[in-house]
């Protein structure tokens, strides 16, 4: 009764700003996180640009095209498009996972650590399970090029 609960569709994506925003005309989303419920194949479009131009006309946005890839290996791709540098300084999955713990974490080829619990996880990159939410939490600096994280199981 002292939380509220929030309701997630069966494969879906969802983004949420984990900076603190005041304004959205005047406060830009630095750090986003992105709730993920695995249970089957789904997209979504991320889209910025500096929202106030007409410079995305002449190509000033970046669309990111997120993708998840439910398996074994679940893979998460991320293909960027436009030349915006955007906003993002910090990346945060939190991805559902309600029958077993990751066995490992990569970003393309470099394997994240993983670390006991959150706490440690301030800077940098890598990932921990949360046992009492049964979800992988994996953060990482926000990437301008095409990548993909892949959650082993």
């Amino acid at each position: 009764l002292s939380s509220r609960p929030l309701f997630i569709r069966s494969a879906s994506i969802v983004p949420l700003a984990e900076n603190k925003i005041m304004n959205l005309a005047s406060d830009p989303v630095t750090d986003l996180k992105l709730l993920i419920e695995p249970s089957g194949d789904c997209s979504f479009d991320l889209y910025q640009d500096d929202g106030v131009s007409m410079d995305y006309l002449k190509g000033a946005y970046l669309l990111t095209h997120i993708s998840l890839k439910a398996g074994k290996e679940t893979v998460v791709d991320f293909r960027h498009e436009g030349s915006y540098t955007g906003s993002l300084r910090r990346m945060h999955i939190d991805m559902i996972c309600p029958d077993q713990p990751p066995a490992q974490v990569r970003i393309g080829n470099t394997v994240l650590k993983q670390y006991p619990d959150g706490s440690e996880l301030s800077s940098g990159s890598g990932w921990f399970f949360d046992e009492a939410l049964k979800s992988v939490q994996i953060m990482y600096p926000a990437l301008q090029e095409d990548f993909s994280v892949v959650i082993s199981f």
